[in-house]
């Protein structure tokens, strides 16, 4: 119940984007597609249902207490929030047009195909395209703002990891010269890194003289 609820707050905020411009233009889909997609829906979640032993399905979901479903689902919420602020600001500052509630939405439907779908990195295609639509700037843009994204993401979560390295260690979990060799492996990285960042300006400095 809780990601139906969240699938239909997604899909009802897709639209809407407060305190920007006018979107651009664009023709309306036919309604017959648009039934088309959602009965096409229906029958995958149908035939997941009926691939899986449902019953027993039924019977372990009967025995999960909806409280923690609801404190999950509460959480989820706040998170993709957070996302879709990191991710609306972010464009903001490359200079692409993308609100906060937009952005919370498309990420929203970009979690959800990525859980659905193989790969794990079909919903942020998605999440590209469909950005690229209502952006008054190329795709490229549009990918080096998710691109920013998604690596600010993994920079925090490095940092979290830093931060845990010293219980690891007390623990006995992670010896002493495997931590070593795994921050050497990450400085060589992001000098790499830089380097390939600061050779990218030269290039394009170059290029616009």
């Amino acid at each position: 119940v809780p990601w139906l609820l969240l699938l239909h707050m997604t899909f009802a905020l897709s639209s809407a984007d407060p305190g920007q411009e006018a979107p651009v233009a664009r023709r309306k889909p036919p309604a017959g597609l648009t039934w088309t997609s959602v009965a096409l829906s229906a029958v995958l979640v149908a035939a997941s249902i009926g691939s899986a032993d449902s019953k027993s399905v039924i019977a372990q979901l009967q025995a999960v207490d909806t409280r923690w479903l609801w404190v999950a689902f509460a959480i989820n919420v706040a998170q993709l929030g957070l996302l879709g602020l990191r991710w609306s600001r972010i464009a903001t500052l490359l200079g692409l047009r993308l609100g906060w509630v937009k952005a919370t939405s498309e990420y929203a439907l970009s979690t959800l195909t990525n859980q659905v779908l193989p790969s794990g990195i079909a919903g942020d295609g998605l999440r590209a395209l469909r950005h690229a639509k209502s952006a008054d700037r190329g795709l490229l843009a549009v990918l080096e703002a998710l691109a920013l994204d998604r690596l600010s993401g993994q920079v925090a979560l490095c940092l979290f990891v830093f931060a845990g390295l010293p219980l690891v260690v007390n623990a006995g979990i992670l010896g002493t010269d495997r931590l070593e060799l795994g921050a050497l492996a990450v400085v060589g990285t992001g000098l790499v890194l830089w380097w390939l960042a600061a050779r990218s300006r030269n290039t394009e400095g170059v290029i616009a003289r």
